[in-house]
């Protein structure tokens, strides 16, 4: 990979000749997925080192939501990578998030999963010559 100067957007050549350059607001939002995504797996951790903060937590939870963390941060690295499968990967997981966080009662947090995803699709699809989606392979 080439050293970008300051200021430049990432532009990735193809095998075609075309030059693939992802939109500002798409590399904004994939950075801040990715730093939300550490962000909650930081707090999951966290939070499993003093269980007495939440009794009623099964014990399934905590691993279950640091893999999906993971998994999540893996297909949005993808998407930096042009990857379709990390946006298909990211909508599963999303789903499964919502799920549990359903089962676990926090439905303010399920429903974040699901505009999460809601968002990066919109952010695919914005600009003219741009639009991210159309880069995916």
């Amino acid at each position: 990979m080439q050293n970008l100067p300051t200021g430049t957007s990432m532009k990735t050549p193809t095998v075609t000749g075309e030059t693939k350059k992802r939109h500002g607001c798409l590399t904004a939002w994939l950075i801040l997925m990715i730093l939300a995504s550490v962000m909650f797996i930081v707090l999951y951790l966290a939070r499993a080192g003093y269980p007495q903060h939440s009794p009623d937590l099964p014990a399934w939870a905590l691993p279950v939501l640091v893999t999906i963390g993971i998994i999540q941060i893996i297909c949005e690295i993808e998407l930096f990578k042009w990857k379709k499968w990390g946006f298909w990967g990211y909508c599963i997981i999303c789903a499964i998030a919502f799920f549990a966080n359903i089962w676990l009662g926090v439905v303010v947090t399920a429903a974040g999963t699901l505009f999460g995803a809601a968002i990066l699709y919109a952010m695919l699809n914005i600009g003219k010559g741009d639009k991210g989606w159309r880069h995916l392979n």
